[in-house]
């Protein structure tokens, strides 16, 4: 079940599989509403993807909520919560940066996600604004006067996301990282507010398997624009099995004709709008065929799982955007900046096959 939700019309957070854009702040009413349409905040970013990138590999993913109305802890649950919260001592605050929760950021992140690269915390939520341009908070455990454990939330006006935790892996067997979901949860249930986000969940990745803990989880269907109960989902839900499915099985009809033809992922930005774009697919089938004087011909296709059709894309003659090495010889089409146009929107694999041929076959530079 959906809630009436109103946004500034300057943000466009209507359902879609794919759009990413910047943004300097979120009001409450505005983190609600990116919320409730499947959206979420990375970064300086807002976002609608469903798909991943999730232990070397891209994987659909499914938005996930609990309603806090109706939540009542399992037994299990309450024994953590009652355990620690009589052993460990909890502050929430707007979050600030600290040197001690770096540090614990810095550490769990190496030690147990086995990063290689991690980014300072303040820089990778905030971006050098300041948190409470998206009413950022903290839960901060500590142990005699030592953090153990911290997370990072955005709350808005009925519901709250929690972004980022981290633990001390010495105190492992308290259950801290669910612990400091367990309390934000609870802090939304005194406060009166209705859901709580906790983010993405992949397709077979049992390290997310902690958001599942509370019951209660609804996941978005973007097919209907609604919230359903997680034991309704179904195969279909995954879109990007879907669209991956789709794009590989044309690509297969490409290869047996010797045209070198790609699953590519774009990351970029992309406002959502009424008419359909190249930007707004980030996964597109890249079909390339070079030709005796050297310049390429390139096509992309892109499926959407909402119309069920493939978007058929050409590409302008590209002028500046060939790419060239030191001696003059292209080596490639700049597939980003580039243009492309819609060339036209296709409900059968047979007929876009035919329609991108045509098309290779037409290009002359």
């Amino acid at each position: 079940m959906n809630e009436s939700i109103t946004i500034n019309p300057g943000l466009n957070f209507r359902p879609v599989f794919f759009a990413r854009y910047p943004v300097e702040r979120l009001s409450p009413a505005q983190v609600d509403a990116l919320l409730a349409n499947g959206w979420f905040r990375t970064g300086l970013h807002v976002q609608s993807t469903l798909g991943r990138f999730v232990d070397q590999s891209w994987k659909p993913c499914l938005m996930l909520r609990i309603s806090l109305k109706t939540l009542s802890w399992k037994k299990k649950l309450r024994k953590i919560m009652r355990r620690n919260g009589e052993m460990f001592e909890v502050k929430i605050r707007p979050f600030a940066p600290s040197a001690e929760v770096e540090r614990l950021w810095q550490d769990f992140k190496t030690g147990v996600h086995k990063w290689k690269n991690v980014p300072n915390l303040s820089l990778h939520l905030f971006r050098g604004r300041e948190p409470s341009a998206f009413n950022s908070w903290e839960v901060c455990i500590y142990k005699n006067g030592k953090l153990v454990a911290f997370s990072v939330f955005d709350k808005g006006g009925r519901s709250i996301a929690g972004l980022e935790a981290a633990y001390d892996v010495a105190y492992r067997k308290y259950s801290l990282g669910i612990y400091t979901m367990l309390v934000e949860m609870e802090l939304g249930m005194e406060e009166g507010l209705s859901y709580y986000y906790p983010g993405f969940y992949p397709k077979d990745s049992p390290m997310f398997g902690y958001k599942m803990r509370t019951g209660n989880v609804e996941f978005y269907r973007l097919r209907e624009n609604t919230w359903l109960p997680w034991e309704e989902h179904r195969a279909a839900d995954w879109l990007l099995d879907e669209v991956f499915d789709q794009l590989k099985a044309l690509g297969s009809r490409f290869a047996r004709d010797k045209h070198s033809a790609t699953v590519k992922v774009f990351q970029k930005n992309n406002y959502p709008g009424q008419q359909v774009k190249l930007s707004d697919f980030n996964f597109l089938l890249v079909v390339k065929e070079v030709v005796s004087n050297g310049m390429p011909k390139v096509v992309q296709v892109a499926w959407c799982p909402l119309r069920k059709k493939y978007y058929l894309f050409s590409h302008v003659p590209p002028g500046e955007h060939i790419l060239k090495n030191g001696n003059g010889a292209w080596f490639g089409v700049n597939l980003i900046s580039s243009p492309f146009r819609l060339a036209g929107a296709y409900g059968d694999i047979k007929s876009v096959e035919a329609a991108a041929k045509k098309m290779l076959a037409g290009f002359s530079f």
